[in-house]
């Protein structure tokens, strides 16, 4: 039975209970639930990721609030978390879950050759499924982990393949929280924002090309991500330039321009104002944050079989 719940502050978190900073958002991180059991004790108030995706895969009973809905988890379940979304969980005993979270930046990078199936993930959802395909999702969940955790050759290019065949296996599961017009609606013009990113479209122009009303369009994006539909477009042009800061060696305004940005200083204010931070204070920081990163790799596996919790 859904349940809606009223939220007032929301806290905004890192890595749970980590206090969110933009420039300390590594690429992607690994966990169990049960990794962080004396934090938590099972229950997690609601919070929210600011800078992050993250995917979780569930088994034992339990239940999961997302944008404000409280949904029991069930057997078998999947749940995928855009930035920003509210969510929280009240796990059994018994439960426990894979937990892979991905920096908006480094989901920019792995969208941005084939934007297409990393529409799904853009909104909140929480997919029941049955033995046979958890079984299915367990293998891939387990083979980042493994990767992630063990640093050699080609180590990145082996995590981003299986991150993409993750996202084209949520894709298809095509089961998402919504209406099949409104989820239609939306998978449309995140399509768009991909496409036209950097020529930047005013809203009027992606309701045009859509059919659609800037006012239906506005209510879907906030029905699905709690946010408005121009949110999401700055929000995913701040990811992108976040990306190429990130990923390649092009200087800030190089970046800027690639992004749609004719005027150097424009794209500073712009990017100040999404992450708190100038381009080039943003850059720095995740150089230094990267060299700490590879020793942090090298730490034991921890995501072996999790130990019977005896509390929730």
């Amino acid at each position: 039975m859904l349940r809606t719940v009223r939220s007032s502050s929301v806290p905004f978190f890192h890595i749970y209970g980590v206090p969110a900073r933009s420039d300390q958002i590594p690429a992607i991180h690994v966990e169990r639930v049960r990794d962080r059991e004396a934090l938590h004790g099972g229950r997690v108030e609601v919070h929210s990721h600011p800078h992050l995706y993250q995917f979780s895969l569930w088994h034992g009973s339990g239940t999961y609030e997302l944008e404000g809905v409280r949904q029991p988890l069930g057997a078998h379940a999947l749940t995928v978390v855009p930035p920003a979304a509210r969510h929280g969980f009240d796990l059994s005993a018994e439960g426990d879950a894979v937990v892979i979270s991905l920096s908006a930046a480094y989901a920019a990078s792995l969208r941005h050759s084939d934007p297409g199936p990393w529409t799904c993930i853009d909104r909140p959802a929480l997919i029941g499924l049955g033995a046979e395909t958890h079984a299915g999702f367990a293998v891939l969940f387990e083979a980042v982990a493994a990767e992630f955790l063990t640093p050699r050759r080609h180590q990145a290019e082996a995590v981003a393949a299986m991150l993409r065949l993750l996202v084209i296996e949520i894709a298809r599961l095509g089961e998402v929280a919504g209406p099949a017009k409104v989820q239609s609606t939306l998978d449309a013009f995140l399509l768009l924002v991909d496409q036209h990113l950097r020529e930047h479209w005013p809203i009027e122009r992606y309701v045009q090309v859509l059919g659609t009303t800037a006012y239906r369009l506005n209510r879907a994006a906030r029905d699905s991500m709690g946010r408005s539909a121009i949110a999401l477009v700055r929000e995913r042009l701040a990811a992108e330039a976040q990306r190429l800061l990130l990923f390649t060696k092009m200087g800030v305004a190089e970046v800027g321009f690639a992004v749609g940005f004719n005027d150097p200083a424009h794209f500073g204010r712009f990017f100040q104002r999404q992450t708190g931070q100038s381009p080039r204070a943003w850059r720095q920081d995740q150089i230094l944050r990267a060299s700490g990163e590879a020793a942090s790799m090298e730490r034991p596996d921890h995501l072996g079989p999790a130990k019977e919790s005896k509390s929730c």
